[in-house]
């Protein structure tokens, strides 16, 4: 993830995601961890033939 055109070290990372998902559970969202789990799912169910 890249941001104002520099990468963003772990914990920049992190102290993001945290952030994001604070916002997201007050808004009732859980939008990252559908976008986690659905392209997951596609490529785990191709690779292991789920």
């Amino acid at each position: 993830m890249m941001k104002n055109g520099k990468k963003m070290s772990d914990k920049e990372l992190l102290k993001q995601y945290l952030e994001d998902e604070k916002e997201k559970k007050k808004n009732g969202v859980n939008e990252i961890e559908i976008e986690i789990k659905i392209p997951m799912g596609k490529k785990k169910g191709k690779k292991n033939g789920d």
